[in-house]
């Protein structure tokens, strides 16, 4: 359900902005309350702002 629900979004802003959307996630090792972020979402993220960085500037 979640998927359909970014699916529509990144469809709603490309026909509003006339522009290419690209959605990038990263699953939680966990999804309870108050727990700091795991190492590996950590890395994950910091992977993603890294190509992102290299791929936009």
């Amino acid at each position: 359900m979640t998927c359909s629900l970014f699916y529509m979004l990144a469809h709603y802003l490309t026909l509003e902005l006339n522009c290419k959307i690209t959605l990038l996630g990263i699953q939680p090792v966990s999804v309870e309350l108050n727990e700091p972020l795991s190492p590996e979402v950590e890395c994950a993220a910091n992977e993603a702002v890294e190509a992102l960085t290299s791929t936009l500037l």
